[in-house]
């Protein structure tokens, strides 16, 4: 990884009049920025990406219709739920619920009208001919995940655990610790580097794993295309990644979206205006 000058940071310098820190105007050298972009590609060759979709990939094609599927599904529920509310609300305000149809119309039911959605898209996202797929899925995208068996110890390829997301992998921060109070963190006068994982699940060792092999790709340990074969399905051995230790990795935050909206609950606590009611909406919590 980049060396940094040990002792005051070169980029901040006192102003003499006004006793204030500013920062200088300063450029990094070419040399670095080069080796920064590469880094930077280094660690989106480790993430999961949006691509085109290619129709001639079962896999690919059965995963994007299910999410059509489950979308169009979780549209119909949201769709049920907002008359439902519409119609609590009008009983509330002692309107007629039925208001709203035409005379001589029959009101089709909130189940009958989520069923059909469901069956509407179940028959939207079947697969018939060839030709019918690749018009279907003109111009479509899709997440192309990956199969990180290779960077857990307890994990196989074939495993559908193994078949991940991973989304972001960045610098965070740099922190440079200094003081009495911090003792020996601050006796080399090294900064440390916060480097962020973001996905969906992690297997065991997953994160230790991607963080070995980054700063052993950035070191010249290991050549880069390694990425290559360890992402290789079709690759018949295991190419295990080398794991960095445990000390410093820790859980940062997780989110539960999809089982919020399932159960109507606050399960992530936060602060300021909770959509639902239930969980851990409370101010005091």
């Amino acid at each position: 990884l980049p060396s940094f000058r040990a002792g005051k940071n070169s980029r901040l310098e006192e102003d003499s009049i006004g006793g204030k820190v500013v920062v200088a105007n300063e450029r990094p050298s070419p040399p670095v920025l080069v080796y920064l972009h590469r880094m930077k590609k280094i660690m989106q060759r480790l993430t999961t990406h949006v691509v085109e979709l290619d129709v001639d990939d079962a896999g690919a094609v059965l995963e994007k219709e299910f999410a059509i599927q489950s979308r169009k599904k979780q549209k119909g529920k949201h769709q049920a739920r907002r008359h439902e509310m519409r119609d609590e609300k009008r009983k509330r305000e002692g309107k007629d619920g039925d208001a709203s149809s035409k005379p001589g119309e029959p009101k089709e039911s909130e189940e009958e009208a989520t069923r059909s959605d469901a069956n509407q898209a179940i028959d939207e996202t079947t697969t018939t001919e060839k030709g019918e797929t690749e018009e279907k899925y003109k111009n479509a995208n899709v997440l192309k995940r990956k199969r990180y068996h290779n960077f857990s110890p307890r994990a196989v390829a074939h495993e559908y655990l193994s078949f991940r997301r991973m989304d972001r992998f960045f610098h965070k921060a740099t922190i440079r610790y200094g003081g009495d109070e911090d003792g020996a963190l601050c006796q080399n006068k090294r900064p440390f580097v916060l480097l962020s994982l973001t996905g969906d699940m992690f297997l065991n060792g997953q994160a230790q794993s991607v963080m070995g092999l980054f700063v052993a790709i950035c070191q010249g340990i290991i050549d880069e295309d390694i990425i290559t074969c360890i992402f290789d399905e079709e690759y018949p051995s295991l190419v295990p990644a080398p794991m960095m230790p445990r000390t410093g990795l820790y859980a940062s935050e997780a989110q539960y979206m999809a089982w919020e909206g399932r159960l109507q609950t606050v399960l992530n606590a936060r602060r300021g205006n909770c959509v639902y009611e239930n969980g851990w909406c409370d101010e005091a919590t």
